[in-house]
């Protein structure tokens, strides 16, 4: 299931990116991962409308950063070297990063809140 439309993305952002379906859809993958499939196991109907509300926020939110952040996100180095200078491609404190998925802290803060994110059983 995806989780935000482009009707939604408009709520919090004002240009849509132009691949919005394929974003969305590795958004919510990545929900799914964090939130442990917990989504799809209650059912999308089952959530609160604050969970619905913060799920599809979070889902825009990922998709945002997805785009803002493409080429860093897409290469394959991690740091590299010309003449003396270098570059290492590392991510600062407000950036989260877990099984491969990297989004903005707060971004991960507001997932959280949904109480979708613990380890724990149903």
């Amino acid at each position: 299931m995806v989780y935000a439309t482009s009707q939604d993305y408009l709520n919090y952002y004002t240009v849509v990116p132009d691949d919005f379906d394929r974003l969305a859809q590795k958004a919510s993958r990545d929900i799914d991962t964090l939130t442990h499939c917990r989504i799809n196991g209650v059912g999308w109907d089952d959530l609160t409308d604050f969970q619905r509300n913060a799920v599809t926020e979070v889902c825009c939110d990922i998709v945002q950063f997805m785009d803002e952040n493409r080429e860093i996100l897409n290469t394959p180095l991690s740091s590299y070297s010309i003449n003396g200078v270098s570059m290492q491609f590392s991510f600062n404190p407000t950036v989260f990063v877990q099984d491969g998925i990297i989004m903005r802290q707060s971004t991960y803060g507001r997932l959280v809140s949904t109480g979708l994110c613990y380890a724990g059983g149903l």
